[in-house]
């Protein structure tokens, strides 16, 4: 882990970029947590941010979506080679097939074979409002799905919405109440929450740094990306992941995190987390989260005990920054950009105010 003075060094190069509006890293490593925040939380009213101004965590709610899965599991309500049948019968129209072949697992590992989204929403503007998406929509689409012979990894937010589904018709609650009575409450995640809150709601912005009203999905999708949460409560979730509390839901968080299926790249994929083994000789946890107005990363480095929560209210990368907060041998890039974290070399920064470009 970097020093703070670094990281909100590096913080404050970004604003002065003009990369982020606002930009809010956490960081826990020996047991302590701190936050940092710089830029503002709505550039029209210069609003500031701090640890409990809420962002949109986008799928960051895939990670929490997993953890209940775990619990759920722990608690011998289910397991997570159960078919899809056995939850969603009553409820949707399914190819028999995909009733009985595709299992929670496949959902929470992203190998349903399941589209990105349904077609209904694929061609949505990121920065339109989500139209209401009914059950008997997805059940007419459901009803026409074979899943291929060979599933390999493939994003779903479709396939996260099934497994909340599942999860949900299994408790006989409804999902938004399940997440929150058992995983929520129990972290100490007492400001996260789906809908718009009263007060305390962040703006997001687009690249280009406008404004932009707060991002909706439908409610059956909730499961795969519905939460806003502040940089209080995550860090609550990076604490349990690295220091996981005793009893079911320390044991639910464990066998969330553990790598269940390959998901490329040197990477795997547990209940909802990646596992990336790009960087020897530290193997990083993490989950990342982006919104029309938000990008948010959940990283961890178990073998250290240390994590990081960097949320920003504008839609531009945090992947560089998120490494180089917690491991010396990461650069940055010269903006944020979409490209992977990269071992300092051939970018990096001597000093964070004069960037120097290696030739090597």
């Amino acid at each position: 882990m970097r020093p703070l003075e670094e990281i909100a060094a590096a913080l404050d190069l970004r604003i002065a970029q003009g990369a982020y509006v606002g930009v809010i890293a956490g960081v826990y490593s020996e047991g302590r947590c701190d936050i940092l925040g710089r830029g503002v939380a709505d550039r029209g009213t210069g609003a500031p941010l701090d640890g409990t101004s809420l962002f949109e965590i986008g799928s960051i709610c895939k990670a929490l979506t997993g953890v209940l899965l775990a619990l759920m599991e722990e608690a011998g309500e289910l397991s997570v080679d159960e078919p899809v049948g056995m939850f969603l019968r009553d409820q949707i129209e399914m190819s028999s097939a995909f009733f009985d072949e595709v299992t929670l697992l496949d959902l929470a590992t992203h190998h349903s074979g399941l589209p990105m989204m349904p077609p209904e929403l694929e061609d949505i503007d990121l920065e339109a409002q989500h139209p209401d998406y009914p059950l008997a929509t997805l059940s007419g689409f459901m009803s026409s799905i074979v899943p291929p012979d060979v599933r390999r990894y493939q994003y779903s937010n479709l396939g996260y919405g099934l497994l909340g589904l599942c999860l949900s018709a299994r408790a006989k609650r409804p999902f938004d109440a399940l997440l929150n009575e058992r995983v929520l409450l129990p972290l100490g995640m007492t400001r996260t929450g789906f809908g718009m809150p009263e007060s305390g709601a962040v703006t997001g912005h687009s690249p280009e740094g406008h404004g932009l009203p707060a991002w909706q999905i439908p409610e059956l999708l909730h499961a795969a990306g519905g939460l806003r949460a502040p940089a209080c409560d995550l860090l609550n979730l990076v604490a349990a992941c690295l220091e996981p509390p005793g009893g079911p839901l320390g044991r639910a968080i464990t066998s969330a995190l553990r790598p269940r299926r390959y998901g490329g790249f040197s990477m795997d994929i547990g209940l909802g987390w990646e596992t990336s083994y790009r960087f020897s000789p530290d193997i990083f946890v993490l989950k990342g989260g982006l919104t029309a107005g938000f990008s948010t990363n959940c990283i961890l480095v178990p073998s250290r005990r240390e994590g990081a929560v960097v949320l920003a209210n504008s839609r531009q990368c945090l992947s560089d920054l998120s490494y180089y907060i917690l491991d010396h041998r990461f650069g940055m890039h010269w903006e944020a950009c979409w490209e992977p974290p990269f071992l300092a070399p051939p970018f990096w920064y001597d000093t964070l105010a004069n960037p120097v470009h290696s030739t090597g």
